[in-house]
């Protein structure tokens, strides 16, 4: 997509990662959706939501082209960088939810005694 001349990008082609970013986003809801109907144990849409969202954003980032070369860490953006984080945060979610973490306790009511 290129912009008149006027323009920050100089007439320079550029992604439309918005539009990127949405058709991305409704794949991953439809595997939620998918997901959703055989899901396991509570707490794993949640997870594998950050798993797969993760690589979404990280795969868009990189088609971005508004980042200065000075805010790359090594070859990643800052938001390659919180990819990495969110994926992390999402298996570790999986580990602690499939492992039963994260429920309630079972309360078991306990009748009154009679007076």
């Amino acid at each position: 997509m290129h912009f008149p001349a006027d323009h920050p990008t100089h007439g320079a082609g550029v992604h439309p990662t918005q539009l990127y970013e949405a058709g991305l986003n409704l794949a991953l809801y439809g595997a939620l959706a998918w997901l959703y109907r055989r899901k396991r144990f509570d707490g794993q849409i949640f997870a594998f939501y950050l798993m797969a969202y993760a690589p979404v954003r990280a795969l868009v980032e990189h088609f971005r082209g508004d980042y200065a070369p000075t805010k790359f860490i090594g070859p990643l953006s800052p938001g390659q960088l919180v990819s990495i984080g969110i994926f992390a945060a999402g298996v570790g979610f999986y580990v602690w939810f499939k492992s039963g973490g994260g429920q309630s306790p079972k309360s078991e009511v306990q009748n009154p005694k009679p007076a």
